[in-house]
């Protein structure tokens, strides 16, 4: 069962896994999505918009997710061009072709264990890491 390889926490003990037809408790129930394995790697900004560093001399780009060509990320104060892929998202935002969405917790109240993340960088020969997003604006 996924909850042996995700751990909860705050409100954890108030989570439900199976319908109980009972509104008041399905409110608090916890699934898990898949999304579609896309042809490109997408970009996902996450709840806020996200502030970019450079990944070589740590300046401030001074532009935010909404305002960056995620395909050609450069530094106007040292000139290095890198690929989403280098850039530390913080668990912020994401790029990635595939996403694995945690449905009905709060965000950061849900993280993966090391077990997950291993697993899976074992079945796909990658790096898996997550981040948090707000669900309302979720669309995967």
């Amino acid at each position: 069962m996924f909850s042996q390889l995700i751990m909860f926490m705050g409100c954890a003990p108030a989570i439900v896994f199976e319908p109980t037809g009972n509104d008041a408790q399905d409110a608090n129930l916890v699934a898990i999505r898949v999304s579609t394995n896309y042809q490109q790697a997408k970009f996902y900004p996450g709840k806020l918009p996200f502030k970019f560093r450079c990944v070589r001399c740590y300046e401030n780009l001074g532009k935010t997710s909404q305002e960056v060509d995620i395909q050609s990320i450069s530094c106007a104060q040292c000139g290095h061009k890198y690929l989403p892929e280098q850039q530390n998202w913080r668990q912020k935002a994401a790029y990635s072709s595939l996403f694995i969405e945690v449905m009905g917790i709060f965000e950061s109240e849900a993280l993966p264990a090391d077990k997950l993340l291993s697993g899976l960088q074992k079945l796909s020969g990658l790096k898996w890491q997550y981040f948090y997003a707000d669900q309302s604006s979720w669309k995967i």
